[in-house]
C-alpha cells in the first residue's frame, strides 16, 4: 500500500507454490470484507466458514487413506477381484455405477473418456469406484465389445465410432 493508503498493484514473477500460503497470510488481512448489509445477508454460516474448512482439513489429515494404509490397500486388492455383486446374482444385469460410467462415455462421443474422467465423475455423481474397478469394468466391456479402446486409458461407445 502506499502511504496515503491507496492499494497498489503488485507482479509476482517466480513464486513458488510454497510461497503463496505466505504470501496470503501477510497480504489476506489487507483485502476488505464484504459490506456490513451483505455480511448480514450471508449470516453466521459465512462468518464460520473458516472454522468449519480448517475442521475438515483437520478430520482429513487424521484420517489414514492411500497406499500408505495398509488395510486399505489390502481392502482394495481383494475387492477389486470381486465381480459386481449385481452381475453374480442377475446374469447380465449392470450396477449403477458401471450404468452411469457407460452413460458418461456415451456423452463423449467419439473423442472417448479417460479413466481418470470416469473415477472423477463417478465421485461427482456419490458413485466412487476406484480406478482399479473402473479399468476393469472397461476391460471386460471391452471384451464384450460395448466399449472399445482410442488410447492409452481413453475408452468410447463401440458404436460410437
Amino acid at each position: 500500500m502506499e502511504r496515503d493508503g491507496r492499494p497498489v498493484p503488485v507482479k509476482f514473477f517466480r513464486i513458488t507454490p510454497a510461497q503463496v500460503g505466505e504470501v496470503a497470510r501477510k497480504y489476506g488481512p489487507m483485502k476488505p470484507g464484504p459490506e456490513d448489509v451483505l455480511a448480514g445477508a450471508l449470516g453466521e454460516d459465512y462468518e464460520t466458514r473458516w472454522e468449519r474448512f480448517r475442521a475438515s482439513k483437520q478430520a482429513t489429515a487424521r484420517r489414514p487413506s492411500g497406499p500408505e494404509d495398509p488395510t486399505e490397500r489390502q481392502f482394495n486388492e481383494i475387492t477389486s477381484q470381486l465381480g459386481d455383486v449385481e452381475e453374480a446374482t442377475a446374469g447380465e444385469a449392470v450396477s449403477a455405477q458401471r450404468q452411469k460410467m457407460r452413460g458418461y462415455i456415451r456423452q463423449c462421443g467419439p473423442k472417448g473418456a479417460t479413466v481418470t474422467a470416469i473415477v472423477l465423475r463417478l465421485e461427482m455423481e456419490h458413485m466412487s469406484a476406484s480406478d482399479r474397478t473402473v479399468r476393469r469394468w472397461l476391460s471386460e466391456d471391452e471384451a464384450r465389445g460395448v466399449v472399445e479402446k482410442v488410447s492409452h486409458s481413453v475408452y468410447r461407445i463401440r458404436d460410437a465410432a
